[in-house]
């Protein structure tokens, strides 16, 4: 399996794990669009930001956009980027050959989403991700 692909799949089995849909947020790829939304969401991005001398490492950004209701104040996207912040930060994944590291978190809330009823807030984790080709 490609490099880009494993990076995939070891963050998506991630929102995958019972540590994650337990918490019963739902969470999909930035390119997912939905006729309906819920109450409150997740969005992510994988940002790579390109490889390393050695062509088999990639390092960059996990961009998390946290979408809550209006007019609840920062708690709840707080509370959610706490839960984020603990099934990441820290953690290892491994597949075919391939790990990402997960490393710190910088959380900020962004505001009210223009085209729609949600306040967003973002979390963005940074990641290196090594292996063999």
């Amino acid at each position: 399996m490609s490099k880009f692909m494993t990076l995939e799949l070891n963050v998506y089995s991630l929102f995958a794990s019972t540590a994650w849909t337990s918490q019963g947020i739902t969470t999909f790829p930035n390119n997912f669009k939905s006729a309906t939304l819920p109450e409150e969401y997740v969005k992510l991005d994988i940002i790579a930001s390109g490889e390393s001398v050695n062509k088999i490492s990639v390092s960059g950004i996990i961009k998390l956009t946290i979408n809550t209701e209006v007019n609840k104040g920062t708690n709840r996207a707080s509370t959610i980027a706490d839960a984020l912040t603990n099934l990441m930060v820290g953690k290892s994944v491994s597949n075919v050959g391939w790990t990402t590291q997960l490393f710190n978190a910088v959380f900020a809330p962004i505001g009210l989403d223009p085209e729609s009823k949600y306040f967003r807030s973002k979390l963005e984790v940074q990641f290196s991700h090594f292996g063999v080709s």
